[in-house]
């Protein structure tokens, strides 16, 4: 099996190292507009230069590929969807856009073949393991899921070091997100809902952003009364970015 990654920033040639211990895959091919480093040294993984804005390059990429994993800022992702379902390749994203994985599921009713998205950390790996636990109980009240990838030292002010897209980041401070309360399935507002919690002796804040709950909220309603999701971040983050997001209003 071929599999195409677009996006070779952290997160895309990640993926690619993953994807040269699976016996499934036999051929990795990563496309970026400018040249990827840490390809060096996999077997499996080569390069392609590539800009998804010129539809017949992408479109030429995507039909040498069985599937491919989108890995690149959420606004690009229904570009990349669009092509695979035009040439019937299964689709796979790490988007925390509400708005691009409703499109993206849209496109799986109309066509005959795979789409996955929201497949990074929240959404998706918490997702699962939040799913996987509530399921394993006879009756579940709530579902509380906390999660953020943080740096273990940090000296600069935010207490904080992107890994990711920064666009992604700004999109899930700045955007709506769910939650069910008492049943019922309301919205919430982005970087509200602060709380502090301790793990193994170190304090954590907690606050909502957009995306994070993917669709447990639609899977859960009617069976638990209360779910939420809040992305974790050492205390007086949410701060310094409500500052520079809503009152500065640069968001």
């Amino acid at each position: 099996m071929n599999i195409g990654i677009v996006g070779g920033g952290k997160v895309g040639a990640s993926i690619a190292a993953l994807l040269e211990t699976c016996d499934f895959c036999t051929k990795v091919l990563v496309a970026d507009q400018q040249s990827v480093k840490g390809l060096s040294g996999l077997g499996k993984a080569s390069f392609r230069l590539l800009d998804v804005m010129r539809e017949p390059d992408l479109n030429a990429f995507v039909r040498d590929c069985d599937a491919v994993v989108s890995a690149v800022p959420y606004y690009l992702n229904k570009i990349i969807a669009t092509a695979c379902a035009s040439a019937a390749r299964s689709y796979f994203d790490l988007t925390e856009d509400v708005q691009t994985s409703g499109f993206v599921r849209e496109l799986a009713q109309a066509h005959s073949v795979t789409f996955v998205p929201q497949c990074g950390l929240a959404p998706g790996a918490v997702n699962i393991i939040g799913n996987g636990l509530a399921n394993s109980f006879k009756a579940v009240r709530s579902i509380e899921m906390r999660a953020g990838a943080l740096p273990l030292s940090a000296s600069n002010q935010m207490k904080y070091y992107l890994s990711w897209s920064t666009a992604g980041l700004i999109n899930e401070y700045c955007r709506f997100g769910e939650a069910l309360n008492q049943g019922h399935r309301v919205p919430t507002a982005p970087l509200d809902g602060v709380e502090r919690l301790t793990t193994d002796g170190v304090e954590y804040e907690a606050f909502n952003t957009s995306g994070g709950v993917a669709t447990m909220c639609e899977t859960f309603e009617g069976r638990v009364s209360d779910l939420s999701y809040k992305t974790l971040r050492y205390p007086g983050h949410r701060d310094l970015m409500k500052f520079l997001l809503f009152d500065l209003n640069l968001s």
